[in-house]
This record gives C-alpha cells, structure tokens and sequence, in this order.
C-alpha cells in the first residue's frame, strides 16, 4: 500500500511538471458514498485525473485515486495511465493500463474506450480486462453526461465486472450536477449495486455526494477505470 501512495505521489508531481509546459487540463474530485441501509459501509475518496497533450491528435491522461472504507478500515489506490487519440473534433480513443490496490493485494488491468461529444453532452464506453486472485476477468461500462441548463447537469453511468464468479459487481448510478462557477461543481448520485464481491452480496442501493474541480479550463478527456470506482461502500 504504501509503496504504491508514493509512487501515486511521485507520478503526479512528474506528470504536473512535465504538464506544465503543454496543453494542461484535468479535474480534481472529492466524494463521498454509502448503502442506504447501512451508511456505516461507505467510501471516501480523493480522485484526479491529469492531462496534457503531445501533439495536435495525442495526449496522455494519468488517473490517481485514494480511497477509505468506513465498515471494512480498508484503504486502497488507483493508478490508471491512458493514451488518447482525437480521432475527430467530437471524438477520442484511448487505451489504458492500470492497477487497483486494497490493503496490499492488487489488480492489475487493461483496455480500450472511446468518447463522443456532441451538442449539449457526451458519452464514453469502455472494455477492461483484469486478474484478481488469478482468476481472469472482464469490465465494462457506458456513461453519458447531458447539460439541462447553464448550470444544471444528468450524467448516467452502468459499469460490470465479472472475473469468472470470483468479483461479480453491477452498479448503475445517476448523478444531478450543480456548477458552482469557475471551474468547480457539486454533485448528488443515487443508484444500486449488486455484488458477489469484497464481502457483498446481493443488491443494495447507495447514494453519494461530491465536489469536482476542473483545472485548465475542462476536465480530462476520460473517467475513471477500475474497480475501486465501483465500490460504493466497504
């Protein structure tokens, strides 16, 4: 665990200096989750994303996460490293690698996505594969964001994870945003996880509140990758 905060840290020390001298853009978010019937299994987190161009076409995006579940004491990390290609003014395709990290014990994943814009939103898909405990697994996962008004936002998002009965997670959540101005929002989710995984089992809904903080003008081109960032509560 420890190994892998300081290398979180040193990474986006390097990644933000490099950053420094291109295209820059990413977004910082603060949250908070847990099940509606037992808010004592709930998640922390502290999530970035970093972003900055190679050329007119490529960039590249780090994803640094740090979370703290309530019921289990657990902490962990995430570390997701994606190349991106602007296949169009609208639309982008990336690749990733990363690593999930609960007290210790790691998962370590790949894949690819794609993301459109178009008028007033945008949607993203995305195609994992992973090992956990030696078992070999799959995750996807959609999510659409759509702006109602000049300050009011809906995003949607379904994620699935199966690695062959071992982790078994469905979460699907639907979030109200709120822009604060400047860069910075507040956000309200509602949604329902069924599991077969870290000790869950069954379905449950959960709820969860945020803030986001963009740098550069706009947030990164991708969300987040990794089964941590399905996990509403441990």
């Amino acid at each position: 665990m420890k190994k892998h905060i300081i290398t979180a840290a040193f990474a986006a020390t390097l990644f933000c200096s490099v950053a420094s001298a291109q295209e820059f853009k990413g977004d910082i978010t603060l949250g908070y989750s847990a099940f509606w019937d037992e808010m004592s299994v709930n998640r922390i987190s502290g999530e970035g994303a970093f972003e900055f161009g190679l050329s007119d076409r490529a960039s590249v995006q780090l994803d640094l996460g740090l979370f703290g579940f309530g019921a289990s004491n657990a902490e962990g990390t995430n570390l997701v490293l994606h190349g991106i290609y602007d296949v169009n003014p609208q639309g982008s395709a990336g690749a990733f690698l990363g690593v999930d990290d609960v007290d210790g014990s790691s998962v370590n994943f790949y894949g690819v996505e794609y993301g459109q814009s178009f008028g007033t939103g945008g949607v993203e898909v995305y195609l994992a594969r992973g090992k956990e405990a030696g078992v070999t697994g799959t995750v996807i996962g959609v999510e659409g964001k759509f702006a109602l008004s000049e300050q009011f936002g809906l995003g949607v998002k379904l994620d699935n994870a199966d690695f062959d009965g071992a982790v078994d997670v469905t979460r699907l959540g639907v979030k109200g945003i709120y822009a604060l101005g400047q860069g910075s929002s507040v956000f309200a989710e509602v949604g329902s996880v069924r599991a077969d995984a870290f000790g869950l089992t069954g379905s449950e809904a959960f709820v969860g509140v945020g803030l986001s903080i963009e740098m550069g003008g706009e947030e990164a081109t991708f969300g987040r990758r990794g089964l941590l960032s399905l996990i509403p509560g441990l």
